[in-house]
């Protein structure tokens, strides 16, 4: 009998305003997802409206509750006041989501950003993104040019939403 190469997935699916996030096995997460679809109202079965994990058109979900859209990133970080490396990464993660409007974003586009902010920018960012996906505030999303590609978690969210509240700008 041959073996079943079993490989383990995480994935994000929002239908309106209800979001699913699943991470194992994928025929696990194939159910899950089918099963969420359903309860949604959005099909399902046989993989129908299973989104890809490699980036795809803007999405119709509503932004974190952060003013001003038109802020640029250095405005961003200063109304977030990150202090480690792991919340830069967070706070660029959020910023290329919600102002730059991407599906996924790299490593490279972070650390962009965080240059662009004239932040303090990680001795490694690939690790600081590491620390994150620990943590469950950022998770993988497939490759994009050629690069893992990442979203921030809906916990991960509310880490910079809570860093914007406390910093008072």
């Amino acid at each position: 009998m041959p073996k079943a190469s079993v490989h383990g997935v995480s994935m994000r699916v929002r239908v309106g305003d209800r979001e699913l996030e699943v991470s194992g096995p994928q025929d696990f997460a194939k159910k899950e997802i089918d099963q969420f679809l359903k309860a949604a109202g959005a099909g399902g079965g046989a993989g129908a409206g299973v989104p890809s994990t490699g980036g795809g058109s803007r999405r119709d979900e509503p932004a974190p509750q952060v003013s001003g859209k038109g802020l640029s990133a250095a405005q961003f970080f200063r109304k977030a006041k990150a202090q480690s490396d792991i919340d830069r990464v967070l706070v660029a993660g959020l910023f290329l989501e919600v102002m730059r409007e991407v599906d996924s974003f790299t490593g490279r586009e972070v650390a962009e950003v965080i240059r662009e902010a004239k932040s303090p920018l990680p001795i490694n960012v690939n690790n600081a993104i590491n620390k994150n996906i620990m943590r469950g505030y950022i998770m993988p999303s497939g490759d994009k040019d050629n690069h893992r590609a990442f979203v921030l978690t809906t916990d991960g969210k509310q880490v910079v939403e809570h860093l914007l509240k406390n910093a008072g700008g």
